[in-house]
C-alpha cells in the first residue's frame, strides 16, 4: 500500500448507523456548513451594486407584498395554543434503548 492510501485508510472514521439508518453514538461530527460566501450574501452584494433605476425595474417585477416584507420584514407570526401537553420521559441504563 502506497503511503497516500494507507493514510487516507487511517484517517477516515467509521460511520455506525443502526437499523433505522441513524448515526450512533461515538460518530465523528460532519463537516459543517461550507466555507466561503453563501447565495444571501452574494445576492445580497450584487443588489447593493445595481444604479438606483435598476433596482427599482427589480422591486417593479416582484409582488408588493414581497417588496414589503423585504423593506419592513416578515410581519409577526405569534399564535397562541391552547391545551395540555404531558412528555414522560424514560431512560434505561443511561440511554433510550430498552434492551
Amino acid at each position: 500500500m502506497d503511503e497516500e492510501n494507507r493514510f487516507k485508510s487511517e484517517t477516515k472514521a467509521e460511520i455506525r448507523r443502526d437499523e433505522k439508518g441513524y448515526f450512533l453514538p461515538g460518530n465523528p461530527p460532519g463537516p459543517g456548513r461550507p466555507k466561503g460566501q453563501s447565495l444571501k450574501e452574494f445576492a445580497r452584494e450584487y443588489l447593493m451594486t445595481l444604479p438606483p433605476e435598476a433596482k427599482k425595474e427589480y422591486l417593479d417585477k416582484l409582488p408588493q407584498d414581497i417588496v414589503w416584507k423585504m423593506a419592513e420584514g416578515m410581519p409577526s407570526q405569534e399564535q397562541e395554543v391552547k391545551g395540555n401537553l404531558s412528555i414522560t420521559v424514560v431512560k434505561f441504563n443511561g440511554t433510550d434503548d430498552p434492551s
